[in-house]
């Protein structure tokens, strides 16, 4: 008897966790893709994205807040099924990718008190404020050895290195800076910013976890032919 109270708790178990969609989501990310309180998203791009496809898959979503370094060893095992707003140069790995569908646009920000910056390659040899853990393939490629990272935690923080000039230039999402500006959160005075790269992001798909990238590529369609993809970023503009 007991034998078979637990082979049908296994059994409710493995129901749950197959209904689940299970979203990895970087512990680093800042507004607007994800506000993230005691180890649980509640807000963001990311909460939005995840639920939105779960839903059009049938599932739930179960969003797992990893440190960035661990997001492609889980993916990897099946441990989790997928991560969105990504690029395969940022998350090498045997994953399947699918269709690109969010706009990325990635600019140096630069404070008043230094000289302008006109081009990627007249950043050579100049600290750039950059994330942890984060690539940069574009600032990599053009500039090799001349690409100097002046690593922070978050991109909030280094905002606040250039306003207290600690920093003169800094690496960071567009989408990022309009949401942080739009709420007086750039406090030192600088140029427009410098436009490094445009490109459209994917998700990333575990090869072992239970969603194909067929359909997951036909909720984004889902998404994109509703228009619901395009109100979700709206209310984060």
């Amino acid at each position: 008897m007991k034998i078979c109270v637990l082979a049908l708790a296994w059994l409710l178990s493995a129901t749950v966790n197959a209904a689940d969609l299970r979203v990895a989501v970087d512990q680093s990310t800042e507004m607007p893709w994800a506000e993230i309180t005691e180890g649980a998203i509640v807000n963001g791009i990311h909460r939005d994205l995840g639920l939105a496809l779960a839903a059009r898959l049938g599932l739930q979503a179960k969003f797992v807040v990893l440190p960035r370094k661990r997001i492609p060893i889980l993916l990897s095992s099946g441990d989790v099924d997928v991560v969105c707003a990504m690029l395969p140069e940022w998350l090498p790995g045997p994953f399947l990718w699918t269709k690109p569908f969010l706009d990325s646009t990635d600019v140096v920000l630069t404070v008043r008190s230094a000289a302008r910056p006109t081009s990627v390659a007249s950043l050579a040899d100049v600290p750039l404020g950059t994330i942890v853990g984060f690539s940069y393939p574009t600032l990599e490629t053009a500039l090799g050895s001349h690409f100097i990272r002046d690593d922070a935690p978050s991109a909030d923080a280094n905002l606040r290195k250039l306003e207290l000039g600690r920093l003169q230039h800094v690496v960071t999402n567009q989408r990022f800076l309009d949401y942080r500006s739009r709420r007086n959160a750039v406090k030192a005075p600088t140029y427009p910013p410098l436009v490094i790269v445009r490109q459209e992001m994917s998700c990333a798909l575990s090869p072992r976890g239970h969603v194909s990238r067929d359909s997951m590529n036909q909720a984004i369609s889902s998404l994109r032919k509703s228009d619901a993809l395009s109100r979700m970023l709206d209310a984060y503009r």
